[in-house]
């Protein structure tokens, strides 16, 4: 996924995250843009990312660079993707 076989707790994030889904888990905190994320959120936060590579890589990283520049979360999902941050919830709740 994002860091493949460089990243020897891929299997470990898997598996929370796959947890989180089953359990239907609230994932809304930690798209606030005003705090830091919480650790809990990582194994969320590596599917995110993975799913928004593997569909554009070029696009993950206009993204970043938009963030970087000040953007806010929302609207540079929304330019480089099509998605809100509900849309990329759902779909990668779906995945």
């Amino acid at each position: 996924m994002v860091l493949g076989d460089r990243c020897p707790y891929a299997e470990a994030a898997s598996a929370v995250r796959h947890e989180i889904v089953r359990r239907k888990h609230d994932i809304r905190r930690m798209f606030s843009d005003d705090t830091m994320l919480e650790a809990r959120y990582y194994p969320v936060a590596h599917g995110l990312v993975g799913l928004l590579i593997e569909r554009d890589a070029g696009a993950f990283v206009q993204l970043i660079d938009d963030l970087k520049s000040g953007e806010d979360t929302e609207t540079a999902l929304q330019r480089r993707y099509g998605l809100s941050k509900g849309g990329l919830e759902e779909r990668w709740r779906r995945e």
